[in-house]
């Protein structure tokens, strides 16, 4: 679950044991949760006492350890014609001697800190007491109704009950989350809760995967292989791959090695080794560079890369440079652009660092597009200063892109620079207050506002 409730309510002014057993109760468990504070309406005073009392809360019962606290963006003026007040004054009150050293780190972003609490050893926290979850899940919060879903289907706490899991899971699914878009799916594929309908499981599926769910990308695929459909879920499964799971890399290796489903002239691909390689040196299984080589000796950028990769990570620097080179050199899109940027990064000369992230970028390499537009947008490593070119290369690195059949998105830093630069009109770009909130939704599917 991505987000949790404020823990009290800020018009509180303390902290007492009937506060706590009112919402919370103890369990032995540990989750990195987050928790998201609105200060919009509370004076300087007010804003600087609850943040203090927060963090003490928080840090003393390792109930989460992120905390966004939303403190606007500067666009309002309060009572003394002052502009963006909390968010300039906070990071000083977070150096107060009595929550600094509870403190790992904190970030600005666009309108919100993000701080980062330190960890300690404990043997319990405290988590929603169910009559507390039901409440907030009744109100039509779909987080919570996931949540509420999950311990139904769980039994955790209360008796299993797969029916009602269904009915909290379906309530958040038509609210778009696709974690619950995933758990319906899979419940309707085995008539858990539901009667069995593979359509009505697919549907769900699909939904999910369209927000990029790795596992529910997965479970296509293996609806797929059980009805011998081979080619379409293959394509699914390198779907899921891409998008984080590791698992169907090598599922993909198998079909490939073993020729199943594939065609005569498929068998063996070279894409197919560099994935079960790749899926093996996840596993620290040093067999998986065998896999990759073969594929990089027959010329596959993409393999290439991964070799050069992987001998890097090992320590053989000279070795990873050798196959780093051949895939650049072949400047075969992404996969070439993906070690164009190593090899520029690698290098000490101002020059040739220049050459080879500009070569990246124009392989649609976000993180290459990213650096090379701080550089122009600084002057930095000899270039002239460049604003147009600088903006030019954050719009490029922020944008989304399609790339084996789903959807890249844009770098997050590249998309924050954006919006600070529509908001305040900077890099010479003239001030337009839509593409600013288009910027910030970008970051908010992120979870970061």
């Amino acid at each position: 679950m991505n987000e949790l409730p404020p823990v009290l309510s800020l018009n509180s002014t303390t902290i007492s044991a009937d506060d706590i057993n009112l919402f919370y109760e103890t369990k032995k468990d540990f989750s990195n949760n987050t928790a998201r504070i609105d200060l919009h309406g509370y004076s300087v005073e007010e804003a600087q006492y609850n943040v203090k009392r927060i963090i003490k809360f928080l840090y003393s019962n390792q109930y989460c350890y992120t905390i966004f606290f939303i403190t606007g963006r500067g666009k309002h003026v309060n009572k003394k014609g002052e502009r963006g007040i909390l968010f300039k004054l906070f990071p000083q009150w977070l150096r107060d001697e009595n929550i600094s050293h509870m403190i790992e780190k904190y970030e600005p972003q666009i309108g919100v800190y993000e701080v980062t609490l330190k960890k300690k050893n404990m043997e319990s926290q405290l988590v929603l007491k169910f009559e507390f979850l039901r409440s907030l899940a009744e109100m039509g919060l779909p987080n919570y109704q996931f949540y509420l879903g999950v311990k139904y289907y769980n039994g955790n706490g209360i008796k299993k009950n797969d029916k009602e899991a269904a009915k909290w899971f379906r309530k958040a699914a038509e609210q778009d989350l696709s974690p619950a878009q995933l758990m319906l799916g899979f419940l309707y594929m085995m008539g858990m809760g539901v009667q069995r309908d593979v359509q009505q499981g697919l549907h769900w599926y699909h939904l999910a995967a369209r927000q990029n769910n790795s596992i529910a990308m997965k479970n296509i695929a293996y609806h797929l292989l059980t009805e011998k459909d081979y080619k379409n879920a293959k394509d699914w499964l390198y779907k899921a791959y891409e998008a984080g799971d590791a698992e169907s890399a090598n599922q993909i290796g198998i079909m490939y090695n073993f020729g199943i489903g594939i065609l005569p002239a498929e068998a063996g691909d070279n894409h197919g080794k560099v994935n079960l390689g790749t899926q093996l040196l996840n596993n620290n299984n040093k067999e998986g560079i065998k896999w990759i080589r073969e594929a990089a000796i027959e010329g596959l950028a993409d393999a290439q890369f991964h070799l050069g990769e992987a001998y890097l990570l090992q320590g053989d620097v000279d070795e990873g440079k050798k196959w780093l080179l051949k895939s650049a050199m072949q400047d075969a899109g992404e996969p070439s652009g993906r070690a164009q940027l190593v090899i520029g990064s690698l290098t000490d000369d101002s020059k040739q660092k220049l050459e080879w992230y500009q070569k990246a970028a124009d392989n649609d390499v976000k993180l290459a597009q990213k650096e090379l537009a701080k550089m122009y947008r600084s002057g930095s490593y000899g270039l002239i200063k460049d604003d147009a070119k600088a903006i030019k290369l954050f719009n490029a690195a922020a944008k989304t892109i399609k790339r084996y059949g789903y959807d890249e998105k844009g770098n997050q830093y590249a998309q924050y620079i954006l919006g600070e630069c529509y908001e305040l009109g900077l890099l010479k770009v003239k001030k337009n207050p839509k593409k600013d909130l288009n910027g910030i939704k970008k970051l908010q599917n992120k979870d970061i506002c």
